[in-house]
C-alpha cells in the first residue's frame, strides 16, 4: 500500500522474483501471496506468485517494472519510509532515489 498501491487499487499485475536467486524465475515450485508491510487486508503485492518453495525470511523479492507511476503514488501511510528506487542499465544497477529514513518523515513535524 505504501510503496505499491496499484495492486490494491486495480489489481495491477507484476512479475516478482527472488532476487537472491534470479535463475529460479519461471521454474519455482511454490505459489505464494506476497503482502506489504501495513496491517491492512488490501496491502498485497501479488497473489499466486511462483517463487522457490524454500524461500525464507531474509530473502529479497524484486517487483519488476513498476515504473514511474508507482513511485509517484507511494506514500508514508503508517509512517513507513519509502524504499529506494534502483535502476538497471546494461547489467549494472544504481540507486536513483535513496531510501527514506524516519528522520526524513518527521523533519517537517512541529
Amino acid at each position: 500500500m505504501t510503496d505499491n498501491p496499484r495492486f490494491a487499487l486495480y489489481k495491477a499485475p507484476y512479475t516478482l522474483l527472488c532476487s537472491d536467486r534470479p535463475e529460479t524465475l519461471g521454474t519455482a515450485t511454490g505459489l505464494f501471496s506476497v503482502a506489504g508491510r501495513c496491517c491492512e487486508s488490501g496491502d498485497m503485492l501479488q497473489h499466486g506468485v511462483s517463487l522457490p518453495a524454500d524461500i525464507r525470511r531474509g530473502d529479497h523479492i524484486a517487483c519488476l517494472t513498476t515504473g514511474a507511476y508507482n513511485y509517484s503514488m507511494a506514500s508514508n501511510y503508517n509512517r513507513i519510509p519509502r524504499p529506494p528506487v534502483v535502476m538497471l542499465s546494461q547489467g549494472e544497477n544504481y540507486v536513483a532515489v535513496r531510501r527514506e529514513t524516519y528522520d526524513d518523515i518527521i523533519k517537517n513535524d512541529v
